[in-house]
């Protein structure tokens, strides 16, 4: 009896750029080992632009082979190559084991039915770790290309942040100080740390600002002249007003809702596995000017928290207005 088959192909961005991968070569390479094992293609599936590093159920046609396979709608799965499955040894796995217990058998072009004994288990084990330690490799070199292009001027951010104007499109953008707006954050800064010194009181809070800002008719990046507080606590936050700036601080990564898990999002790293950058050239404040201003912050944000009293419905109604 012929044997239905389901096959999968997956390529990342970074895989069309350094190697070439293309969903079309993959598929028609699988249907031709197909052809040549006596397997029936019983359906495709593609996940274009898709980090091998995610679990095949937090990918769109992942998802999908998965309930496929479910539905009994195919007995074995034919990848171009086991990286095109997963580039998470855990993931991988966790995946060959609920196949196999499950019968559905795993081939790849490159060699072959996946063998189900003790020495090729131990062969899978070791490939996977290789393909996860690949995917490391080709992060970390992502990582660096983009230091590389930021400490040569070049800004990589969605947004220019006030203060700055971009020159150039795409990834040859730089950002260079604008002066006029360059003042008012400095003001920003003297106001929220130490206040105003033509009047000798003591700092200002972000309310004040915002008034003082209006009255003084200074425009927004979008040309409004009401200014919001969270612009200005946007504003104070942000390092690079103190000549540097941290990158790798979200990784792509699963999302539920409920119990269904859909496909990418930007998920928090900790701290400690950020990439720091020096900008010296782009500061607007003194480091010790930038750290005062994180300290008040958190001192309020603290007394907010001291002060603030749990109600039945706190969290889950909103004024409409």
């Amino acid at each position: 009896m012929t044997k239905r088959a389901a096959i999968y192909a997956r390529v990342s961005t970074d895989d069309q750029a350094e190697h070439g991968y293309s969903l079309q070569s993959q598929i028609a390479d699988c249907r031709q080992y197909a052809a040549a094992n006596g397997l029936e293609v019983a359906q495709v599936y593609e996940d274009g632009g898709i980090s091998g590093e995610l679990p095949m159920d937090a990918r769109p046609a992942g998802l999908e082979l998965l309930e496929a396979l479910r539905r009994r709608a195919a007995e074995a799965v034919i990848v171009y190559t086991a990286d095109r499955l997963s580039r998470n040894a855990g993931h991988f796995l966790a995946l060959r084991d609920q196949w196999q217990k499950r019968g559905i058998e795993l081939h790849y072009v490159d060699r072959g039915k996946l063998a189900n004994t003790p020495e090729g288990r131990l062969m899978q084990t070791i490939e996977s770790g290789i393909a996860e330690f690949e995917r490391e490799k080709i992060r970390m070199r992502t990582m660096g290309g983009k230091r590389d292009k930021v400490r040569a001027g070049h800004w990589l951010g969605i947004h220019t942040p006030y203060g700055y104007r971009r020159e150039g499109k795409g990834r040859e953008a730089r950002i260079f100080i604008n002066e006029s707006e360059a003042e008012i954050v400095r003001r920003i800064f003297q106001w929220y740390t130490a206040g105003d010194p033509a009047e000798g009181g003591g700092p200002l809070s972000l309310l004040e600002i915002v008034r003082r800002l209006a009255a003084a008719g200074v425009p927004t990046t979008t040309g409004r002249l009401e200014w919001e507080r969270a612009t200005i606590r946007k504003i104070l936050s942000n390092e690079i007003y103190a000549g540097y700036q941290y990158y790798g601080k979200t990784r792509l990564g699963p999302k539920e809702y409920d119990s269904q898990k859909t496909w990418e999002r930007a998920a928090p790293v900790p701290r400690g596995e950020w990439t720091r950058v020096e900008l010296p050239a782009l500061a607007l404040v003194t480091p010790a000017v930038y750290d005062a201003a994180q300290a008040r912050a958190k001192r309020n944000q603290d007394m907010a928290n001291r002060k603030r009293a749990d109600y039945l419905l706190s969290g889950f109604l909103t004024c409409g207005h």
